[in-house]
């Protein structure tokens, strides 16, 4: 495919391309193969979920759309701002199975908020409907609602398990880190190391994963 380098921050070795499809890719300068591009080349490219990969330059930008001076490299965001609520319906919908790309804070802490509460009010509304049932707690009846509202907690964890993980890996991108890191949650301490990840701010920059995913801020517009 063909596209336009739109972006390039030689500190980080990342950049942004858009894509003749309408689309952009992230890339890093790794997969640029020859001279790199400056910006706005034409360049070929194969995309590969979102990231472009073997990237060739086409032509040279000619000399008269190129500036005196070398501007400053804009950052570029994806004006994403999703509410909460909305975070977590796309992480259990169309993000079910996605651990590519990045996850702000926000879209964690949706995830989060909302799996949890869901989860546990199987257990709460067991727990209230045995209580009302017998208050002893110890009739087969109420054990069984409350016995019920185990399981059905217990599915509901499993279903959102999937998700789960890819909203991590997708934090860790949007980190800077790779989504494999996720496996030190297996080792003792790593969930400690999870944490920190789930509360640090999004990488402000373009990184091999894509834009960064916030809305733009008035002093870089």
């Amino acid at each position: 495919m063909r596209g336009l380098i739109l972006s390039f921050d030689a500190e980080t070795g990342g950049g942004l391309i858009s894509g003749d499809d309408g689309n952009r890719y992230a890339f890093s300068a790794m997969d640029v193969r020859g001279d790199l591009p400056a910006v706005g080349a034409s360049v070929d490219f194969v995309p590969a979920e979102g990231y472009a990969r073997e990237v060739i330059a086409l032509a040279v930008p000619a000399p008269a759309a190129t500036p005196s001076y070398a501007p400053a490299v804009r950052q570029d965001y994806t004006g994403e701002d999703l509410s909460l609520w909305d975070y977590f319906v796309r992480a259990i919908t169309s993000h079910y199975a996605q651990g590519s790309g990045r996850a702000r804070r926000k879209e964690f802490w949706g995830f989060a908020l909302f799996s949890n509460l869901f989860a546990f009010a199987p257990i709460l509304i067991g727990l209230v409907a045995a209580a009302v049932t017998d208050p002893s707690m110890e009739s087969d009846a109420a054990m069984a609602m409350f016995g019920t509202g185990f399981a059905v907690f217990g599915l509901l964890m499993l279903a959102m398990l999937i998700p789960s993980i890819c909203v991590y890996v997708r934090r860790l991108h949007d980190v800077g880190m790779s989504g494999w890191l996720y496996l030190l949650g297996l080792v003792p301490f790593g969930n400690v190391f999870l944490l920190v990840v789930s509360l640090m701010p999004s990488q402000q920059q373009t990184n091999q994963y894509g834009p960064i995913p916030t809305p733009r801020p008035p002093s870089a517009i």
